[in-house]
């Protein structure tokens, strides 16, 4: 009950050298458990992370998807457009009368033709502004990552973590009782009241 055992303690990390441990093995130990807990909190970042950039990734994979598609669409328009246009100009110039029923056609087809294609290119323009909005999230999303990954680098593993004297005291529930043995002792009393054993050690 009287006893104390003083230990070298790290409180940070709830570490406590065991006895007989040196300061150095201490050191030691302290730095090794630093370099774990670091490493499961870089894995803890990614696991955060990486399913927002997978979900970033599948985002801008459809977008490019749609925006292939849409610059082509928008190119066969300008192309038939092109086409429109021309024949209607050719109708016009080669045909006897300039304001023919077919001219008429040819240059309305043309007009209809030319608001298609404008069209085309507004949904261009709308997934590449929706494609630029996906890159700026993931600049976003990806510099907060690294500023959180880089204080985490920022220490050498166990730096700055105090190791201090802990006192430890004794608990029942540290006590560990061997075998325990009674033993009876047979003894007499003489005239005067002292007593002796009545047995005689060799």
């Amino acid at each position: 009950q009287q006893e104390k055992l003083e230990l070298l303690a790290c409180p940070a990390l709830g570490l406590l050298a065991e006895p007989g441990e040196s300061a150095a093995a201490f050191r030691a130990r302290v730095d090794q458990v630093a370099r774990e807990e670091r490493d499961l909190a870089v894995q803890a970042l990614r696991n955060k992370y990486d399913p927002k950039f997978q979900q970033l990734q599948a985002k801008l994979d459809s977008v490019d998807g749609k925006l292939a598609e849409q610059k082509a669409q928008a190119t066969a328009q300008q192309v038939d457009t092109a086409a429109a246009f021309g024949g209607a100009i050719l109708g016009a110039i080669m045909g006897r009368s300039a304001v023919s029923a077919t001219n008429v056609r040819r240059g309305a087809s043309a007009v209809r033709s030319a608001g298609r294609a404008k069209k085309q290119m507004g949904d261009v323009t709308r997934v590449e502004e929706q494609r630029a909005a996906l890159l700026e999230k993931w600049a976003v999303l990806q510099a907060e990552a690294n500023a959180k990954l880089a204080t985490l680098q920022a220490k050498a593993p166990g730096q700055g973590l105090e190791i201090v004297s802990a006192e430890v005291k004794p608990r029942k529930a540290d006590t560990d009782v061997g075998t325990l043995t009674l033993v009876g002792l047979p003894f007499r009393r003489d005239a005067s009241g002292a007593s002796s054993y009545a047995f005689s050690i060799a």
